[in-house]
Parts: C-alpha cells; sequence; structure tokens
C-alpha cells in the first residue's frame, strides 16, 4: 500500500466529514477542496456552513532527531466557513462546539497506519477571523485550527 501526505489527507478529510455535528445537524462539514483539482475557494463559497478545506501552510521536511528517518512533518490549516445568518452569540457557540468535536476528533489515535501513514497530529490554538465584502460587512467567519502531521511516506 502507498502511504503518505496525499493518503493522509484524504482520511482525515474523510473524518472530519464524517462528523454529526451537535447544532444545526443539516449543516454536515463538506470539503470544498479536495486536492484532486478542484477550483473552489472557501472565501468564495456563500451561503452555507461548514464548508471547510485543508490548507497547507508548510511543506513536508525531514522530522528526524538524528539523521534521515523517513518521518516527515508538515503544517496545515483547517479551516472551516460559518456564515452570517444567525445572531453572533449562536453562531459562537457553534463554532466552539464544532472546534472541540473537531479536536476531539482530530486527535483520535487510529490514523490506519498502514494506509496513510499518519504518525501523529498536532494541534495549535484555534482562532476565527471574517471574510468581508468591499465595504468591509463581515459575510462569514473562518474558523481555523492549525496543525502539525507527523507520516511517513512511501
Amino acid at each position: 500500500m502507498s502511504k503518505g501526505i496525499s493518503e493522509a489527507i484524504d482520511f482525515l478529510i474523510d473524518r472530519i466529514e464524517s462528523i454529526i455535528p451537535k447544532r444545526d445537524v443539516y449543516h454536515n462539514f463538506i470539503c470544498v477542496s479536495k486536492g484532486h483539482g478542484d477550483i473552489d475557494s472557501l472565501d468564495n463559497n456563500g451561503n452555507q456552513n461548514r464548508i471547510f478545506e485543508i490548507r497547507m501552510d508548510s511543506f513536508s521536511e525531514d522530522d528526524g532527531m538524528a539523521g534521515i528517518s523517513g518521518r516527515k512533518r508538515s503544517k496545515f490549516t483547517l479551516r472551516i466557513r460559518y456564515d452570517k445568518g444567525h445572531d453572533k452569540g449562536y453562531i459562537e457557540k457553534m463554532m466552539s462546539e464544532d472546534a472541540s468535536y473537531l479536536i476531539n476528533n482530530l486527535q483520535q489515535p487510529d490514523y490506519d497506519f498502514a494506509n496513510t501513514g499518519i504518525v501523529s497530529l498536532l494541534l495549535q490554538n484555534a482562532s476565527l477571523s471574517s471574510i468581508n465584502n468591499k465595504e468591509g460587512l463581515e459575510l462569514a467567519y473562518i474558523l481555523s485550527l492549525p496543525f502539525d502531521l507527523l507520516f511517513m511516506e512511501d
């Protein structure tokens, strides 16, 4: 079996898309940029909650402590869009619940190493930003969860 960055990201996308949210269960997590040649942009996709992308922040580098180990490390950010359609308090609660679910789900240890090559995933602090229109009005919020992916490449 081939394993590495492509299989690892596909595995994480599938894992995220399988999450059943606690609030607003009619809007599941849907990846808009799976890395298969699609050209959808999270920032330009509107009128939906929980559409997401996994954006690469750094290329893979050797993660060995003493020379080449075969283990690689790459930085990514999971970005999830929430449109302004409810009051901000409702959206904030939804994002907070989702962040908790995502953290728990992404840190589960069963990464199917034999097929994905994932050794571990190290999450960092979540952050919030907004998407504004040309006039500066907020259209949507972006929940960002940066993480380091440690994996083996075949």
